[in-house]
């Protein structure tokens, strides 16, 4: 009945009644949104609800301060960028990545920056980077704007600099899989981030409601029970997410946004809860990284049937919210199916969400698109469950 949740951050109770016990005596709602602009080394932050909010403020403050129509993004990259970018007014153009390392390739990429292209948006994905000093440079010489999303490498750094810290403008996410799950995102910047868009607080109790069953449905034998029920009732686990602009998503372009809202910053509660969690941000990065090594050495054996993603450059030290590694198309359903049944959860990604890649134009995103897996590695694995993992996967592939 067990299930590890692909990827969860451990929170405990006494940081639950912490956070509300402060929130209720103080009336402070910046200081978490402050510490992440000095880990991002930025001047402006604002938190609103959601990651697709957070891109569609990135891409505001992008189309204002150069006055251009397009961003340049990875073709494979979380569908929320994407309608951030299409709810600010603007037009995306597509890059491709290197499918062993996920990475972008600067000299692929250089060809592709005309004289429209506002930005570039580098979605670091699940703890690995790109060549961030390379891409930096590339925008600065072409004129353009790096934004950085930040959501899976928040906690790690690239060439001794903290992710996050790269971009212009940076985008954190906040959302049950990643980091720091209090709900939402936060744009981040020197530039004003706000510019005539309303922002309202928040409420605290439905966070605290939230963080309460996060807590209780997120170690395995809750998270397995939850999984049950959701299927039992014939439930789509999306239509639970914190992301709520995709939660009745069909297709990769379709999301629930009103420009005209008024946004809702954060409110008091996930203020404390945010700045409680990122205290211990480099104890659960610690352990998430010794997992993903312990894990890479037990699927070593299974290569070439299986790859592991990895990025081979020193300069990164990563935070790996996700293990990544490739396999066959026609055997990955079965392997979540499989790994499943002995306890594991297994995602593969934005094609659930509808993302379809065509590869005669981008045939590193469209090999990930289909043959992208990603594995626990987060504080509910030990060496037995990671051991048995392996085994499930050995099994399988030999088949």
């Amino acid at each position: 009945m067990a299930l590890v949740p692909v990827a969860a951050t451990y929170i405990s109770f006494a940081d639950i009644a912490k956070s509300a016990f402060r929130a209720f005596f103080s009336r402070d709602r910046k200081k978490f949104e402050a510490l992440c602009a000095a880990e991002c080394k930025k001047e402006n932050a604002v938190y609103v609800t959601s990651l697709m909010r957070a891109a569609f403020l990135a891409c505001k403050i992008a189309k204002r301060a150069s006055g251009k129509s397009t961003i340049l993004i990875p073709r494979y990259a979380c569908p929320s960028f994407a309608h951030g970018i299409l709810a600010a007014g603007l037009r995306i153009k597509y890059c491709d990545l290197v499918p062993k390392s996920l990475e972008i390739n600067p000299s692929q990429l250089e060809p592709l920056v005309d004289e429209s292209v506002a930005a570039l948006i580098v979605p670091n994905l699940f703890g690995l980077s790109s060549d961030m000093r390379a891409l930096q440079r590339l925008c600065k010489s072409k004129g353009i704007l790096m934004i950085e999303g930040a959501d899976y490498s928040l906690g790690g750094s690239f060439d001794g600099e903290p992710f996050g810290s790269y971009g212009d403008i940076t985008v954190l996410n906040f959302q049950e899989g990643k980091a720091i799950p209090i709900g939402g995102g936060m744009t981040l910047s020197n530039f004003p981030v706000l510019d005539g868009e309303s922002l309202v607080q928040g409420g605290s109790v439905v966070p605290f409601l939230r963080s309460v069953a996060f807590k209780v449905f997120s170690c395995p034998v809750g998270y397995g029970l939850f999984r049950g029920a959701l299927k039992l009732f014939r439930i789509g686990i999306r239509s639970v997410s914190m992301e709520d602009t995709m939660r009745e998503t069909r297709d990769e372009f379709s999301f629930i946004f009103n420009e005209n809202e008024k946004l809702v910053g954060i409110s008091r509660y996930q203020n404390q809860l945010g700045f409680q969690l990122l205290k211990k941000l480099q104890g659960q990065r610690a352990v998430r990284n010794r997992n993903a090594l312990a894990l890479a050495e037990k699927l070593r054996p299974l290569q070439p049937s299986i790859e592991v993603v990895a990025c081979n450059s020193s300069e990164l030290s990563p935070h790996m919210i996700r293990f990544p590694i490739l396999v066959p198309h026609q055997k990955r359903d079965k392997l979540i199916e499989d790994l499943s049944k002995a306890g594991f959860e297994a995602s593969p990604m934005y094609c659930e969400v509808g993302l379809k890649v065509e590869a005669s134009q981008h045939p590193g995103a469209a090999k990930v698109n289909d043959e992208l897996l990603t594995l626990p590695c987060n504080w509910y694995m030990n060496a037995k469950r990671i051991s048995r993992l392996a085994s499930v996967l050995e099994r399988r592939l030999a088949q």
